[in-house]
């Protein structure tokens, strides 16, 4: 709750990102991060929208995350995401409070 009672809305934005390079266990951390009951993520395997050259957000999360993530941390993955500053950087506009965790694998 919010001041003086009024809820809190929150944003369909990524609040963590993982990101490490591939093979380094970033599946296996989602796969057990999104069982967390207030945790919800992307349900194809990678969040590529940072890899993409497209700014409508809105219409990626609504095909690609859960319909109830908005009482929901929101997590995403991109094994690659590291790799790239433009990635980095959209990752960033998109949510400059999003946390970044670099993975250190593996997790199996």
């Amino acid at each position: 709750m919010g001041k003086q009672g009024v809820p809190l809305i929150r944003s369909c934005k990524i609040d963590v990102m993982t990101a490490r390079a591939q093979k380094a266990g970033t599946s296996s951390l989602k796969a057990m991060l999104e069982q967390h009951p207030s945790i919800n993520s992307h349900i194809p395997l990678e969040c590529d929208y940072f890899a993409q050259d497209s700014d409508d957000w809105d219409a990626y999360y609504h095909a690609h995350f859960g319909s109830d993530a908005m009482s929901k941390v929101t997590l995403g993955k991109l094994a690659h995401l590291a790799q790239s500053p433009w990635y980095l950087t959209k990752l960033y506009e998109h949510n400059s409070r999003a946390s970044r965790r670099c993975v250190e694998g593996p997790f199996v």
